[in-house]
C-alpha cells in the first residue's frame, strides 16, 4: 500500500483521495494509473533577444519587470545603449494566451513594432515582435520554461 495520501488528476490537476478511481472535480474516469506527484505547470515565459547581438538574450516570466537596475526582476546587462534604459523600464504580462508589455513610467519610452508608447497602457506583443526599450531593440520569442 502506498504512503501517498492523495492523487492528482492529470486532466485538471485537482487533488483527490488516494483511493479515488475518478476525479471528483472533472470526472476523469481513470485515476488508477495516476502518479502521486502533482503535475508541474510550465511557467509562461518569453525571451528577449538583442537585435544587435543575438547571443545576448534574457528570459522573462509573466509579471516580471526588466531594466538596468537591481530593482528590476530581470537586470539587462551587456546590451547596447544600456544607459538609455531605465532602472525599471517595462513589465511583461500575460493575459490568457496574449502577451503584453507596459512602460512602467519615467522619461523614457518603449517602442513596439515601430510605434512609440510613452504611457503605461499595456501594448500587445507577438512572437517576432520588435520591442525597443528606448534605443535598445529586442526580438520577442514566445515559449515556456
Amino acid at each position: 500500500m502506498s504512503d501517498t495520501l492523495v492523487k492528482y488528476c492529470p486532466v485538471c490537476g485537482a487533488e483527490n483521495p488516494r483511493y479515488a478511481a475518478y476525479c471528483a472535480s472533472c470526472g476523469d474516469a481513470d485515476l488508477s494509473t495516476v502518479p502521486a506527484e502533482k503535475p508541474r505547470k510550465q511557467a509562461a515565459s518569453l525571451v528577449l533577444e538583442s537585435l544587435k547581438d543575438p547571443s545576448i538574450s534574457f528570459t522573462v516570466l509573466d509579471g516580471q519587470t526588466v531594466g538596468r537596475g537591481d530593482s528590476a526582476d530581470v537586470v539587462l546587462t551587456g546590451v547596447p545603449d544600456l544607459d538609455a534604459i531605465s532602472r525599471k523600464h517595462a513589465v511583461f504580462e500575460k493575459q490568457g494566451a496574449q502577451w503584453f508589455v507596459r512602460h512602467v513610467g519615467g522619461t523614457n519610452f518603449i517602442k513596439v513594432d515601430g510605434v512609440i508608447h510613452t504611457g503605461q497602457e499595456p501594448v500587445e506583443i507577438h512572437d517576432g515582435s520588435i520591442v525597443a526599450l528606448t534605443l535598445t531593440e529586442f526580438r520577442v520569442k514566445l515559449g515556456e520554461v
